[in-house]
């Protein structure tokens, strides 16, 4: 993974806590995650498109977030990932892999779910990574 000038990086994340992530999930999350998770344990950067910044969370915050009875309640189908640090998230839709942005004022998914990309590999090199060196 090379290092984008403009992300703010976090200590990768060690695999205990990866494993940690995956036994709190029922699906399998993409392995770019992973590797991403590795690489930087949250942090911060500019993307090419709307929303135009991504914070991730790390896994600990993603795990939170993941449990808590307003996300399974209102976003079912989603993981949230990180936000765009202004009042959207930022999440993986577990049925289409698809990275979504959702308004965390509107659960009403048919009006607040914007694809930001189509596929988790998009989605980095929209935020400026070359995933050919994972």
């Amino acid at each position: 993974m090379t290092d984008v000038e403009s992300w703010y990086k976090l200590d990768g994340a060690t695999d205990d806590e990866i494993n940690l992530l995956r036994n709190s999930i029922s699906f399998k999350l993409p392995d770019l995650l992973l590797t991403f998770l590795k690489f930087s344990n949250g942090g911060e950067g500019e993307l090419s498109v709307q929303p135009y910044n991504f914070v991730l969370d790390s896994i600990n915050e993603i795990i939170e977030t993941n449990s808590s009875g307003e996300i399974k309640d209102n976003y079912p189908n989603f993981m949230i990932i990180g936000g765009d640090g202004g009042g959207e998230y930022i999440a993986l839709d577990v049925v289409t892999n698809e990275i979504v942005s959702l308004d965390m004022c509107n659960s009403d998914i048919a009006e607040s779910r914007v694809v930001v990309a189509s596929t988790i590999e998009q989605f980095f090199s929209l935020c400026g990574f070359d995933n050919s060196e994972t």
